[in-house]
């Protein structure tokens, strides 16, 4: 009940105004390559999801009579540059997004919709019959 009541207010605060955005310099914390590869190896050692994959999904494309090693490391590569590829595309599409999106006026409005948004929910919460 009580995260019922708060999401009017929740949304409320993004309504309200609020310090200026940071500047861009503020934006930009550099992180190096050893620490983000780090992270990325322990972030994909932690999920057991791509293990599930290779363990389950995989076999039955190499199995039959044609079967080899080579084969299930082929799609193995196959998953890897496609997931790549879709990875560095993001980071192109994020880059060019934070240009925009890190603006003051555009800021503003992504706060107010979502604070209108976080408005309408909780009341809607508040106001459903169990």
């Amino acid at each position: 009940m009580a995260i019922v009541a708060s999401r009017p207010i929740e949304g409320a605060s993004f309504c309200m105004p609020q310090r200026p955005p940071p500047e861009r310099a503020e934006l930009n914390c550099p992180l190096a390559a050893r620490t983000g590869y780090r992270q990325g190896l322990l972030c994909n050692i932690g999920n057991p999801k791509a293990a599930v994959i290779f363990t389950s999904l995989l076999p039955q494309f190499v199995s039959g009579p044609h079967a080899s090693p080579l084969a299930f490391f082929a799609l193995g590569g196959i998953f890897v540059a496609i997931g790549l590829t879709l990875q560095v595309g993001y980071a192109i599409v994020a880059a060019r997004a934070s240009r925009f999106l890190v603006r003051p006026g555009v800021r503003r409005a992504i706060e107010r919709v979502t604070g209108v948004a976080l408005i309408g929910l909780g009341v809607r919460l508040a106001t459903e019959r169990r």
